[in-house]
């Protein structure tokens, strides 16, 4: 039987938790708890600033998808050159954000609850060790029955925006029309029946942009998407 949190705490709670949003991709490269360490040890040192507008053009992008309100306080993370994430921003809001695609190939920033975000970046650990979809599944939850896994058992909330090359502008921090942006809560092991929501399964393309839904049903990955009309034009 899938181990699940206590009722009560999602059931209760959801529904004032559900204008908060977030956007949901699993694998990350290392763990934030690893990471803040070494920013402890090292003084809080920053990563370098980039060649397309620097450290705080990076910082500017990675809160992107926050709420204006939310991204002063955030902790903001970047790859460094071992492709290993570091903390260039400590943060006091409990939220994480990053830019996930360093380069020139799409500009992709998301901002996770650390709560969920430590519980993502240890499944994500779990996936680089060749995992079958089945095997990732019982691991999951053989370490949520041990207590060596732990999730939260309230709704957490994050943010994505996902565009090409030209949707975002890192020297002005203009922003595309077509720049997309979407939200998500997490609410691990619940079912679309439990939240009086709609499966992924019954909406359709149109609906998506009109309605919350929720993906992976039932699942660790549980959450309730959130996604907005997409622009006539889009360049991804």
């Amino acid at each position: 039987m899938t181990p699940r949190p206590h009722a009560g705490s999602i059931r209760h709670g959801r529904v004032r938790w559900l204008v908060r949003a977030i956007a949901l991709t699993f694998a990350f490269r290392g763990g934030v708890a690893a990471a803040q360490s070494d920013a402890r040890a090292n003084g809080s040192r920053p990563a370098a600033p980039g060649a397309d507008g620097g450290l705080a053009a990076d910082i500017g992008f990675a809160v992107l998808p926050l709420p204006e309100q939310m991204r002063a306080g955030a902790t903001v993370m970047r790859l460094d050159s071992t492709q290993r994430p570091v903390v260039v921003r400590q943060g006091t809001n409990g939220m994480v954000c990053m830019r996930f695609v360093p380069g020139d190939d799409a500009w992709d920033a998301r901002c996770y609850d650390i709560t969920m975000f430590q519980a993502i970046m240890h499944v994500g650990e779990l996936q680089r060790l060749g995992l079958t979809r089945d095997s990732l599944r019982a691991r999951i939850n053989a370490e949520v029955r041990a207590g060596t896994l732990t999730f939260p058992n309230h709704p957490t909330a994050g943010y994505r925006v996902l565009g090409g090359p030209p949707a975002y502008n890192p020297m002005t921090g203009a922003v595309a029309a077509y720049m997309e942006s979407w939200q998500l809560l997490h609410v691990p092991f619940a079912t679309a029946k439990d939240l009086g929501l709609p499966n992924e399964s019954t909406v359709s393309d149109a609906q998506k942009a009109q309605m919350p839904y929720v993906m992976l049903s039932g699942s660790w990955a549980a959450h309730v998407m959130i996604e907005h009309p997409k622009a006539s034009t889009s360049k991804r």
